[in-house]
């Protein structure tokens, strides 16, 4: 009799984790308008409409920061990652502070985003409601593996290395050969 009650347990068990549960099939919950704000963001800096982003900023950010200091950073940074080939959502989350701003209610958006030349990257947005208008963008960075790169600026600064060593021992070499011939020519005299 248990052994039935414990098989239709377990039976039921694995049945629930097969089904397809709504909770678990949904994505992270994100305001349609924060969503619209994210969107617009990219769209932009996917047409390399970088410095034009800058419109999108909420008046918070405008406040404390210029247009500089919204895209210097972020032409060559975002230029050299090459374009979008994938982006998903993967996690919201909210916050009530940010660097640099006055605290306030603030959503912090993950995006994890393949570029052609860095395929696992996450495009973080940092985003505040505006009364009347939907969300503003007051933060925008990316974060990828740095490693590669940095791996190709040391090989390349030991082949730098290796080659500037190789051409000094052969010019020390040349040096040598022509002092032992001048070295010589007088010895070659002497017993002449």
């Amino acid at each position: 009799m248990w052994k039935r009650i414990v098989l239709i347990a377990v039976l039921a068990g694995l049945l629930a984790l097969m089904m397809p549960h709504q909770a678990w099939a949904q994505g992270p919950e994100l305001p349609d308008q924060a969503n619209q704000a994210c969107q617009r963001l990219f769209k932009m800096l996917d047409a390399g409409q970088l410095k034009e982003s800058y419109t999108l900023t909420s008046p918070e950010y405008k406040k404390v920061n210029k247009p500089d200091d919204w895209f210097g950073g972020l032409l060559s940074e975002r230029e050299s990652m090459g374009p979008v080939k994938a982006r998903r959502l993967v996690r919201v989350e909210k916050a009530e502070t940010l660097e640099g701003l006055p605290p306030g209610s603030y959503l912090k958006v993950v995006h994890v985003t393949q570029f052609e030349r860095y395929p696992e990257s996450e495009e973080i947005v940092f985003l505040a409601e505006v009364p009347g208008q939907g969300y503003g963008v007051v933060k925008y960075k990316i974060e990828y593996d740095r490693w590669p790169e940095a791996i190709k600026i040391i090989a390349n600064g030991l082949f730098i290395v290796f080659f500037i060593m190789c051409l000094l021992a052969l010019i020390t070499w040349v040096i040598g050969k022509v002092m032992q011939q001048r070295d010589a020519k007088p010895a070659a005299d002497k017993k002449g």
